[in-house]
Parts: C-alpha cells; sequence; structure tokens
C-alpha cells in the first residue's frame, strides 16, 4: 500500500490532535424527588482543565419528570451564558459558554423539573451527545459522561396546605401578643382620679347677722327685722328666724 507524503501528515496531524485531546466528565446524579413536587438536578463536570464551551443532552422519562426550567451552576463562573430547548419530550438540550476558562469540579448547570410520576416510578438522567471545546484553543474536548436516576418517593404537600399552616403560625403568634399585653395591663394598679379640693381656711367666711335670719330661696343672711332678701329680694316674713 502506497501513502501519499500530504496523507501521511494529515494522519500524523489527526492523531497528535486525538493524543493531546483534554478529557473531561459530565455526571448526573441518581436522587429522589417527592411526588407532585419539584426536583433541581445538578449537572456536575469534573476535571475541566480550561472549557470554553459545551453542550449536551439530559435525556429523561417525560412520564415521571418535566423540565422546568435550567441555570447556571457554581463552576461555570458569573459571566457564562446558559441555554436549554425543552421542546423535545424526554430530550432537554443544554448549552454554556463562557469567556472566562472553566476550570476544577462542581456544578456546571442545575436543571428543575417538574415531578409528574407516581411513588415508585423512577427515571433515567442519563447525558448523551457531550461535547465541549477548550476556551483558549478552541480544540474539541474528549467527554465521558456518568449517568443518574431519578426516583419519586411519597408526595408533596400540597400548596394550600403549606399556606394554611402560614396562617395558623400567624393566628398563634397574634393570640401570644394579645395574651402579653392584657397581662402587662392588668399587672399595673389603676390610679385614682386626683379631685380638686379647696382648703377649709380658704374658703370665706360666712354668718349670719346676729338676730338675723337666712334667705330660703338664696340662702343669704339677712339682718334683723328684714322683710326682703338683700340678695334676691324674695320676702322674707314667711321664714323662720
Amino acid at each position: 500500500m502506497k501513502i501519499t507524503l500530504p496523507l501521511f501528515f494529515c494522519a500524523l496531524a489527526l492523531a497528535s490532535h486525538i493524543a493531546l485531546a483534554v478529557t473531561v466528565t459530565m455526571r448526573a446524579p441518581s436522587l429522589e424527588a417527592a411526588a407532585g413536587g419539584a426536583v433541581e438536578v445538578p449537572l456536575e463536570l469534573a476535571g475541566a482543565s480550561g472549557i470554553g464551551a459545551l453542550q449536551f443532552e439530559l435525556i429523561y422519562d417525560p412520564a415521571v419528570i418535566q423540565p422546568d426550567t435550567v441555570t447556571r451552576g457554581a463552576l461555570a463562573g458569573g459571566n457564562a451564558l446558559i441555554d436549554f430547548n425543552p421542546n423535545n419530550a424526554g430530550r432537554l438540550i443544554i448549552g454554556v459558554a463562557t469567556l472566562d476558562e472553566i476550570k476544577g469540579d462542581g456544578p456546571i448547570a442545575t436543571a428543575r423539573f417538574k415531578v409528574v410520576g407516581q411513588a415508585g416510578q423512577s427515571s433515567t438522567l442519563a447525558i448523551k451527545s457531550g461535547e465541549a471545546w477548550e476556551g483558549a484553543s478552541h480544540q474539541a474536548v474528549l467527554v465521558k459522561t456518568e449517568d443518574g436516576t431519578l426516583t419519586v418517593v411519597g408526595s408533596a404537600a400540597p400548596a394550600w396546605l403549606k399556606w394554611l399552616l402560614i396562617a395558623l403560625g400567624a393566628l398563634a403568634l397574634l393570640f401570644i401578643l394579645f395574651v402579653l399585653i392584657r397581662r402587662k395591663r392588668q399587672s399595673t394598679p389603676a390610679q385614682a382620679p386626683t379631685v380638686a379640693t379647696t382648703p377649709a381656711h380658704a374658703l370665706p367666711a360666712q354668718a349670719a347677722p346676729t338676730g338675723g335670719s337666712f334667705c330660703s330661696y338664696c340662702g343669704n343672711p339677712n339682718v334683723a327685722d328684714a322683710k326682703f332678701c338683700s340678695k334676691c329680694g324674695k320676702p322674707l316674713a314667711q321664714l323662720a328666724t
């Protein structure tokens, strides 16, 4: 078999690229979720050494869980952009890109699902079609995957029950405050109202003239032998002296 020189160099360049390719591992967890609730599935990278972009598919059972949203993971950094496509049932496509290099181990994205299955059912969490590229050289990175499983257990408390418990807690707190305020008021002694009195020595002295009489109408003292009250003018003839 005769190999031309250009073909030889092409094969050599390809072999060098494969030999020097960086490897990164993507992991999906195995976890449990309550029926009727929601669950967050962290998707992790391990051994990242300068990733600039990646995309992959998360395969799941749409009869057990349904995608809600996807948020950026801590390992991606604050400047990373994330996008996802939930329109194909059973396949959640996720892409991450950043100008900062992604290095180390940790969650690259978090997928939130609604749990629609019943207790005892389970769904695979399989990572497929994973691709990644280095940030500096833009060379492809070999992606290894580790799949997980989600198992449905029990059932989540309905939303109305949570709000009912919150309302009952608020009412209990108000009742306690009412009792404390009432006890404080009962323990405070009531002060008797202050009545302004005039000392006896401050009252003007009033006495009937010697031998006189008091008017039965106004109480005015009159001199002896007076026919009419000197103050109100009422007759004194009928008054006892």
